[in-house]
């Protein structure tokens, strides 16, 4: 067991963790973060993945940190936003004030297909079958104008993404 002193902080850490690394900031502050390390062999994929049920997974992330991760089996509408708590509900609670909507539709889905809804100025990427990534302004450019966000795209989920 090793101990680390800052100025702000004691930290205390064992093996799988590493020392922690100091990461440039903008206006010469710090920040530091720790890495976890592989502490055995893979683990076969025929053991965790279930390739023929159909799920979405929403990740719904603010900068670098992950408010909420939803896996929707079977794949269902999903909503971020505030809503009205009766008929509009949501899924994550996000201030209309911060997203520019009263609700946002994120994931739209009917017995044929799923859709990803694409606000404007989104960024990111859809993950396709075999590992290929699809940034999502491209993806934007492919969807079709919907009438269920100002501005956004709804984008066809292909098998696998």
């Amino acid at each position: 067991m090793t101990t680390t002193t800052f100025p702000f902080a004691t930290a205390t850490y064992t093996q799988p963790f590493v020392p922690p690394v100091a990461v440039a900031a903008t206006g010469g502050d710090e920040k530091y973060a720790y890495t976890l390390l592989k502490s055995g062999p893979e683990v076969s994929a025929e053991e965790v993945e279930l390739v023929h049920v159909q799920a979405v997974e929403v990740l719904v992330s603010w900068g670098g940190n992950v408010l909420h991760v939803a896996h929707l089996t079977p794949p269902r509408n999903f909503y971020v936003g505030e809503g009205d708590g009766k008929l509009r509900v949501c899924d994550v609670l996000l201030p209309s004030e911060l997203i520019g909507a009263q609700r946002w539709p994120l994931v739209l889905a009917d017995a044929i297909s799923v859709a990803l809804v694409i606000p404007a100025g989104a960024v990111g990427f859809i993950e396709l079958a075999g590992g290929e990534r699809l940034p999502l302004d491209v993806a934007r450019e492919r969807g079709q104008v919907t009438s269920e966000l100002a501005g956004a795209r709804r984008f066809e989920l292909p098998g696998g993404a």
